[in-house]
């Protein structure tokens, strides 16, 4: 299958509708609330738990059986897991789930929840869930498609902002990282490693720059008022 034709076929909405529609009506009930599909919050075991008269121990088993017969029906939704790992290789096996969000709205012109997301990511085995380390936040990882740039990326990412001592373009950024590794990487590798950073962000200007800047962690007017000075050159 092409991508093209992924992207066409992965109807995010009509497919998870015909997964859940397989499922009994308790097990969906709560894959839905524990997922928060279509909602905008996701449900404890305990209020899943005490509405069903069960232990949250039962609603977890419920649903880590659910989630097995979701998994066995992935000829239903082929189509996504063949645009999710169309999608990781591009990017380089690495991806922040809100990255990945934003990423899989302009590849299909849909608006996939972060949480609908994030059902597809738990269901389908190429994918696991990297806990945050002492460079990156809590993201996406398919290990097939990972390079080792990655922590790299981030490391020469910090040095870069350390020595400019200012937030940067992002295009800047990145260029001045891909002139630093050892070996050529595509920019979406760079940016993908970037929007999953712990120590990195984007500031209310659009431009990059290290946490606990003023520019990226404003802490009150103090803070937002040298964000503009030092943008503008002059009070606002």
């Amino acid at each position: 299958m092409n991508s093209e034709h992924t992207v066409q076929e992965a109807n995010f909405e009509q497919l998870t509708d015909a997964a859940l529609q397989a499922l009994d009506s308790r097990s969906r009930d709560i894959i839905v609330r524990r997922f928060g599909i279509g909602k905008e919050e996701k449900e404890t075991l305990e209020s899943i738990g005490k509405e069903y008269g069960i232990t949250r121990e039962r609603v977890r088993q419920i649903e880590a059986n659910a989630k097995k017969e979701l998994t066995a029906m992935r000829e239903l939704f082929v189509s996504i897991e063949s645009l999710l790992l169309n999608v990781f290789k591009d990017h380089g096996g690495l991806l922040a789930e809100h990255h990945a969000v934003d990423v899989i709205n302009e590849k299909t012109g849909a608006d996939v929840s972060p949480h609908t997301l994030h059902f597809y990511l738990t269901i389908i085995p190429h994918f696991t869930s990297a806990q945050p380390n002492n460079l990156f936040i809590t993201h996406w990882k398919h290990e097939e498609s990972l390079h080792n740039q990655i922590d790299a990326i981030v490391l020469i990412a910090m040095e870069i902002l350390k020595e400019k001592n200012a937030p940067i373009p992002l295009d800047e950024l990145v260029l001045a990282i891909s002139k630093q590794l050892t070996t050529p990487t595509p920019d979406t590798h760079i940016r993908a490693a970037l929007q999953a950073s712990k120590h990195i962000s984007k500031t209310a200007f659009g431009d990059w720059g290290l946490i606990g800047w003023a520019e990226t962690s404003p802490r009150g007017v103090g803070d937002k008022a040298f964000a503009v000075l030092r943008r503008k050159g002059e009070p606002a």
